[in-house]
């Protein structure tokens, strides 16, 4: 044998081990990620959608997930949830994404946020008087560290993980007691900087919730990255994320949102107060609360310390055309020397505002007064708009009564009532909500719905709603208190704010308006201009806030986009649209209805569907669509006529989803 034929087989042999070996590490990885897959299911879910979860249950809406798709006009910031089931222990869960693509042009992948949101014990009412035996399980907070908050099951409680500040040992500190008066000085409470890796196994669940934040100046387009969800077992999965940003910018919201702020600019180092604040935490929450579309908090500052809150509130460019203090207050006084005090101190705070460029001055009245309390007050507020300053006071629905002629703005409680509205309009004043409910409660669709369409659909001017931070012993304690749970949109920590799904779910109410405002503007231009707008203007008066709230934003995008000449992406007369991200179902609109409604839904992929109709008895009574369906959005009608009033329920059944929905008949 040559040399030649030696080194050959050698070759060969050397190129066979080598692609054998090539192979099993090949296949190796291949099954490593298989067991990581089979591990954990990962869905999408609605954001914003009350799905109360209490990390071992199931939402009802959810989709497997193949793609996340969403639509974000310039400067926004935009929901997006996932939920992920494992179905056995699974290490080290992490996130991946890359940057925001399209061509040459990109979305840094820091615009995108992700948190866990972490399942605790919370007051199941808004007052705590059965303090300790209304615990519920809910998902609220917004944590970067899963192990921030730990929750035992079984003795269902809270224990915050805290740092000893005398030696820096870490421990935990059980905060769902009434005697825990925690956190107090002698500790830091840190969420981490980063997103951190986490664990779970077949006992526990989790959402995640992402925020988009579009770049201002982004240009129009559909930007996607990959998001990739790895363990030690493997990767799990890998789905593109897309962002269409949106070829218009929004307006800023036709309504006023206010909220009341008590905080206040002190240099003394009060850790976890909702009250005195450093500088820097003042900037963070005055930020905070203008990226939630909160303009116009409201200042506690008395005059001496005016200007520290008004240079950060320019600093962080909140608008400047009215002021709402509650540092000052109209009280109730009657005798000239009094009142003519009062004008005196209305002059000098307008003096002061005036300086950082501010038009108009709102003092506060006498809070929730009612009877001779109420009515007493008519001298003093006289005086403040003598001095040329305004009124506005949170009340009743009665307050109207004795009072609506001169209080500029009635900040009203609990439900909406469009006859309240048009009251305080006939004087030439206005209406904000609050209480509808108050601050607190972990459910981001009721403030989204509540202090969003449905505030601009009863002709409110505006919201006030109490309060962006307030505890009654401990913030981190929901029942310590034997009258009142907390009061709170965010959670302190020493590294920066913890938000709250309900925060998030108010910012969607407010961008709701915002969209809604763009169409409205637009519509009140084109009128000008001698445009036909009779199309945008019914769909405008035709939207109903108890429908689905992203289905309702889809519609005032695609609303928009037809006046601007644009094509539209939405829901097109039972046809296929651009494939949608996710399995939805939406609500029938109009609801009730009589004899005929539309019914919604959207497909991610091909599918076998069948679309039913049921009474409340569960019997059928009528199959609106069964057959093979390409991915898209598709509307569809069910007519009545035939059938008696009552609740009918309408379910959509595809390979991989089922959702259910109620709907009302009323002839």
């Amino acid at each position: 044998m040559t040399n030649t034929t030696t080194r050959g087989l050698a070759l060969i042999l050397f190129l066979s081990l080598f692609t054998l070996q090539t192979f099993a590490q090949s296949n190796n990885k291949s099954t490593a990620g298989n067991a990581a897959a089979a591990l954990l299911d990962v869905y999408s879910m609605p954001a914003t959608l009350h799905q109360e979860l209490t990390g071992k249950n199931t939402p009802a809406t959810i989709a497997p997930i193949s793609k996340m798709s969403v639509r974000v006009a310039r400067g926004q910031f935009e929901s997006l949830s996932l939920f992920i089931q494992p179905k056995g222990k699974i290490n080290n869960i992490r996130f991946n994404w890359t940057d925001f693509k399209n061509g040459s042009m990109s979305i840094p992948a820091n615009r995108l946020d992700v948190s866990i949101v972490k399942v605790w014990y919370q007051s199941a009412v808004q007052s705590a008087l059965a303090l300790g035996l209304n615990k519920h399980l809910t998902q609220e907070l917004l944590v970067k560290n899963d192990n921030l908050v730990k929750v035992d099951y079984a003795a269902q409680t809270n224990s915050l993980l805290v740092t000893r500040n005398s030696d820096g040992t870490q421990y935990y500190q059980n905060i769902s007691d009434p005697g825990a008066t925690f956190p107090n000085s002698t500790v830091t409470v840190k969420d981490a900087d980063t997103l951190q890796p986490f664990s779970l196994d077949t006992t526990t669940n989790r959402q995640i919730w992402m925020t988009v934040h579009v770049p201002d100046n982004a240009a129009a387009g559909k930007y996607t990255s990959t998001f990739t969800i790895n363990s030690d077992q493997g990767t799990v999965t890998t789905f593109p994320i897309e962002i269409e940003v949106l070829p218009f910018d929004l307006d800023q919201s036709r309504l006023t949102y206010s909220i009341y702020y008590n905080g206040y600019v002190d240099n003394v180092n009060v850790p976890y107060s909702f009250t005195a604040k450093s500088p820097d935490e003042y900037r963070k929450e005055m930020q905070d609360m203008k990226d939630h579309g909160v303009l116009y908090p409201t200042t506690y500052e008395i005059l001496q310390n005016l200007d520290a809150d008004l240079k950060i509130r320019q600093d962080v460019g909140l608008p400047t055309d009215k002021l709402f203090t509650v540092g000052l207050g109209t009280g109730n006084a009657t005798s000239t020397s009094a009142l003519n005090d009062l004008k005196s101190q209305v002059q000098q705070w307008k003096t002061k505002i005036a300086q950082y460029g501010y038009k108009d001055l709102y003092v506060y009245g006498i809070d929730e007064a009612r009877g001779t309390a109420l009515t007493s007050q008519r001298a003093a507020w006289t005086a403040v708009h003598q001095a040329g300053a305004k009124v506005f006071v949170a009340g009743y629905y009665e307050t109207y009564d004795s009072m609506g002629d001169i209080l500029d703005v009635a900040v009203i409680q609990q439900d909406l009532r469009t006859d309240q509205a048009q009251k305080y309009h006939s004087k030439g004043n206005k209406i904000y909500s609050y209480s509808n409910p108050q601050v607190g409660q972990e459910n981001p669709e009721l403030y989204r719905r509540n202090y969003g369409l449905a505030l601009w659909k009863a002709g409110y001017d505006g919201a006030m709603n109490y309060a962006y931070q307030k505890f009654y012993n401990s913030e981190w304690n929901d029942f310590d208190n034997s009258r009142y749970r907390e009061e709170t949109f965010t959670y302190a920590s020493s590294n920066g704010l913890i938000g709250t799904i309900e925060w998030e779910g108010f910012r969607e109410g407010v961008d709701d308006v915002r969209y809604m405002s763009t169409l409205l503007n637009r519509i009140d231009s084109l009128k000008k201009l001698g445009k036909d707008v009779s199309e945008a203007e019914a769909f405008a008066n035709s939207v109903d806030p108890t429908q689905d709230m992203d289905q309702v934003r889809g519609q005032i995008i695609d609303q928009i986009l037809k006046l601007d000449g644009a094509s539209t992406t939405g829901v097109a007369d039972s046809k296929p649209n651009t494939q949608p991200g996710e399995y939805k179902l939406a609500q029938n609109y109009p609801n009730p209805f009589n004899p005929s409604t539309k019914i919604s839904y959207t497909l991610p992929e091909n599918s076998m569907v069948t679309l039913k109709v049921y009474d409340i008895l569960g019997k059928e009574v009528a199959t609106l669509v069964n057959e093979q369906k390409a991915p898209g959005s598709y509307e569809v009608s069910f007519d009545g006529t035939n059938l008696t009033s009552g609740m009918y329920v309408y379910e959509l059944k595809t390979n991989n989803f089922v959702q259910n929905r109620k709907m009302m008949l009323v002839k």
